[in-house]
C-alpha cells in the first residue's frame, strides 16, 4: 500500500510559525542558505510565545491537540525572552 502525501507551504520557508528569518541592514528579508549572513538579524516566529502552549488550562488550540492524542511534549517555560525593540519616536 503506497500512499502520498502533499505538503502545502505558503511561505517561502518551511515551518510555519516555527521558523527563523534573516533580515538584513536595508530591511531586505534573506532566504535561508542565500549566503553570508554574518551582518544581518535573524528573527524566529516563537510559537510557544502564542497564547501559551504550557500551562495545563490554555486557550491555545495545538495544546488541545497535544492533550487529546495523550503525546503532550516536555514543555520549557521561561520568565523573560530576549527582545531587542528599537525606541519608537514619540507622536
Amino acid at each position: 500500500l503506497v500512499k502520498k502525501v502533499c505538503v502545502l507551504e505558503s511561505h517561502y520557508e518551511l515551518g510555519g510559525c516555527c521558523h527563523e528569518y534573516v533580515v538584513n541592514k536595508e530591511g531586505k528579508t534573506i532566504p535561508s542558505g542565500a549566503g553570508d549572513i554574518q551582518h544581518c538579524f535573524t528573527f524566529e516566529a516563537g510559537p510557544s510565545l502564542y497564547a501559551g502552549i504550557s500551562p495545563d488550562k490554555s486557550p491555545n488550540p495545538l495544546k488541545h491537540v497535544f492533550q487529546m492524542i495523550g503525546e503532550e511534549p516536555e514543555w520549557i517555560t521561561y520568565d523573560t525572552w530576549g527582545a531587542f525593540l528599537p525606541e519608537a519616536p514619540e507622536g
